[in-house]
């Protein structure tokens, strides 16, 4: 039950996005670019609950950025599909398009280029069985897509102080169909940079929202609240998280190292200074 959203502020395009889900928990990804099959795919940050293989958004060194939303199949139906060997998952291709990608419209032509898998061998009545992603899709040039299929695609060039948004209901459906519509579009016209569109997260949020990040997709930063917590917030430079190597990190580690300053940092954060031996213990004393 996600929110997602972007916006082109007088300070540039910014993306948003509400991780809302029934488990608990998520894991943010720093992955240096590197060669694969003899390309150099790109430096991405992601965040997912599946493994980095299976992210659920992300934003890439050239700031593209794709988050994903799920709805119903039968809302708008897919049919039968055939499996093909060159199939993606369809939180695979998330990934995939941002190792390539450099702009929206290169991640268009690899989404129309890829068939997406939504099987995912589950059985009637489970989490997740019949649901399926559409995408929302965004450059620092303002150039924004909502890709579901080919079918269903939709492209826009987001001029100063428009913005779009998506949910869990495909674009063809009235906006009355979700309580979250009437939130976004009237808190869009305050979004005028990542602190406001954070608080836009805050009042589009759900008692399952796990995680809220906010992606400046100019200046290559990201803002992320965890558990609904919007009193603190991570806050990282890509290019430096980037440049200190390859990194993976659940939420319990992520408050653990990177939460100094936090109003709650005696309760889940190391001390800046561990003393590793009983003499240096035995010194402090």
């Amino acid at each position: 039950m996600c929110t997602v959203f972007v916006k082109n502020t007088s300070k540039g395009m910014v993306a948003a996005r509400n991780h809302s889900w029934t488990q608990p928990g998520g894991n943010v990804h720093f992955v240096p670019p590197k060669r694969i099959y003899g390309k150099m795919a790109n430096a991405m940050y992601l965040m997912d609950q599946w493994g980095q293989d299976r992210p659920f958004e992300g934003i890439n060194e050239h700031g593209v950025f794709i988050g994903a939303a799920g709805f119903p199949d039968d809302l708008s139906p897919l049919g039968k599909q055939k499996r093909q060997p060159h199939g993606m998952d369809f939180c695979g291709i998330i990934r995939f398009v941002l190792e390539r990608a450099k702009s929206t419209a290169e991640a268009l032509e690899i989404f129309r280029s890829i068939p997406i898998s939504y099987d995912l061998d589950g059985e009637p009545g489970t989490v997740g069985y019949n649901v399926r992603n559409h995408f929302l899709i965004a450059d620092p040039t303002g150039h924004a897509v909502n890709w579901a299929d080919e079918k269903n695609c939709f492209t826009r060039r987001l001029s100063a102080g428009k913005g779009f948004h998506i949910t869990n209901f495909p674009l063809s459906f009235k906006a009355a169909d979700c309580n979250r519509h009437p939130i976004l579009k009237k808190g869009m016209a305050d979004v005028r940079g990542p602190a406001s569109a954070m608080k836009l997260l805050e009042k589009s949020q759900q008692t399952i929202t796990l995680w809220s990040c906010v992606y400046d997709l100019k200046r290559l930063t990201m803002e992320l609240c965890i558990d609904l917590d919007f009193s603190f917030r991570f806050r990282f430079d890509f290019r430096e998280k980037i440049g200190e190597g390859e990194r993976h990190i659940g939420f319990g580690e992520l408050r653990l190292w990177e939460g100094y300053g936090h109003p709650r940092e005696k309760e889940f954060s190391l001390p800046k200074k561990i003393y590793h031996t009983a003499e240096q213990l035995a010194a402090k004393d």
